[in-house]
């Protein structure tokens, strides 16, 4: 296992045979650097355990005012985070982009108010990921 520190909020403990493309999708991946929050904004700890990709995907939703559309399968599996100190919303999702993307999951924007998942690309081609940052 490796711990990878990443700005001033986040740290990633992850096998090391998955260290490579962890780093590829986080170099990808915009980090959100919370300054002054509003209180919309502001989160608190989380603690999200075993929670199945659609439940995810819902959340990340509700963080970035977005509606799930249907999408091709990506699959059915959980992701889990926890954090030890409070997070803005805008971590939260990012959070969330960076396990997907892990896991070979994209968040893709559609229009203004939606978004779908995608199969990610591999690492180096153009990421369709588009944050709402």
């Amino acid at each position: 296992m490796r711990l990878i520190v990443q700005g001033r909020t986040f740290a990633f403990l992850l096998p090391t045979n998955q260290l490579e493309r962890a780093l590829e999708v986080i170099s990808e991946i915009p980090d959100p650097l919370a300054t002054e929050l509003s209180d919309d904004e502001r989160m608190g700890e989380v603690d999200y355990k075993d929670l199945p990709v659609p439940t995810a995907a819902g959340i990340y939703g509700d963080l970035v005012d977005r509606k799930k559309l249907p999408g091709p399968s990506v699959g059915y599996g959980s992701i889990s985070f926890q954090t030890h100190a409070p997070i803005s919303r805008s971590e939260a999702a990012y959070a969330i982009e960076v396990l997907f993307a892990w896991n070979g999951v994209a968040f893709e924007r559609v229009g203004e108010k939606e978004f779908r998942l995608i199969p990610a690309p591999e690492p180096g081609q153009s990421s369709p990921v588009q944050t709402n940052r």
